[in-house]
């Protein structure tokens, strides 16, 4: 690119890089306070050098620093929501100086990667949206088939306390059908619940009026 021998595309993470043949050939993490990317990094424009050696505050005699023999590069940051998200490095293992078709096109060239990450980054929160439908169809499934083949009945209150959702086993057990069941509240003029002694259970009292006023769970034995 550019006449340059060397060009490398970096993400990175925070404060910190990985790049391979570090250490004898080892991948690892780069030390980015002592690295020259940390020229780009740190700033918010690119970081542009004609000649390495005229650098001070950074290790020349490095591992990373020796084995590249860098003495020349632009290191322009790519941004993503506003964080840069990595780099676009381009070196020469000569001085040289940048002109601005150079700096113009790392410019272009840091906007169109960091759209793709954008692009990317955008697919991968759809393909993560569509797995938690897919799991939230499943369990819902999962659900349906447990609520509608209890032998218990259990029927589904809102906040005014109708009952909006049963089971089959509830209005069965109440001898009512569906229609009927539905959009009840406890204190239906058909309804009386008693206690286990058989002593009516004042309105106020009863437990899923009781859970609907506190948000609690209640426990209790009634007839209706």
């Amino acid at each position: 690119l550019c006449r340059a021998p060397i060009a490398i595309v970096m993400l990175v993470q925070g404060r910190r890089q990985w790049v391979s043949g570090v250490d004898d050939g080892k991948g690892g993490e780069v030390d980015l306070e002592a690295s020259y990317d940390a020229l780009s990094l740190m700033g918010e424009g690119p970081a542009i050098v004609t000649d390495t050696a005229s650098l001070t505050g950074f290790d020349h005699q490095s591992v990373h620093a020796t084995r590249s023999g860098v003495r020349a590069f632009i290191a322009q940051p790519m941004k993503f929501e506003g964080a840069i998200v990595g780099y676009i490095y381009l070196a020469d293992q000569r001085p040289r100086e940048w002109g601005e078709p150079e700096i113009g096109y790392m410019e272009r060239a840091a906007r169109l990667m960091a759209a793709h990450v954008e692009a990317r980054s955008v697919i991968e929160e759809k393909d993560r949206r569509l797995e938690l439908e897919t799991e939230l169809a499943r369990v819902g499934e999962r659900y349906r088939i447990i609520f509608e083949n209890l032998s218990e009945g259990v029927s589904v209150m809102n906040a005014d306390g109708e009952i909006i959702k049963a089971n089959p086993a509830a209005p069965r057990l109440l001898g009512l059908t569906m229609d009927q069941m539905l959009g009840r509240t406890p204190m239906h003029d058909q309804w009386r619940f008693i206690d286990d002694g058989g002593s009516p259970i004042p309105n106020d009292q009863n437990i899923a009026l009781v859970a609907l006023r506190t948000g609690r769970p209640q426990l209790g034995l009634f007839r209706a």
